[in-house]
This record gives structure tokens, sequence and C-alpha cells, in this order.
């Protein structure tokens, strides 16, 4: 995924996203993204129903 969004490596990705992103300087990993899954597959979220979970360390909000 990094190299087809136009990066070298994983630490030029995260060079980049310092500077963006409102939580740095952690760019995110695999595991961010798999604990948001991890959370709707369990049973911890029996009451969540029909909701966008947006997971990209406040991305959009840029």
């Amino acid at each position: 995924m990094v190299k087809d969004a136009g990066f070298e490596s994983y630490e030029s990705m995260v060079d980049y996203i310092k500077n963006f992103a409102p939580l740095p300087p952690h760019a995110g990993d695999p595991m961010d993204i798999a604990y948001a899954y991890l959370y709707l597959a369990s049973d911890e979220s029996r009451f969540v129903t029909g909701e966008e979970l947006v997971v990209d360390a406040g991305w959009i909000t840029r």
C-alpha cells in the first residue's frame, strides 16, 4: 500500500504524514486498523449499528 501511494518506504510515508495528521508523530500501523475490525467483530460492539467508523488519525479533519 505504501508503494501504491507513491512512497518509497514506510518511513518516507511517515515523514510526509507527520506534517498533516493531527495526531503526530504516529502515522498508523496495520494493527490500528485491525483493532477497529476486532472491535466491530467483538461483543463490545453489540449495541453499534449502521455507523461509519473512520480510523485515520484525524486525516479527514484537516
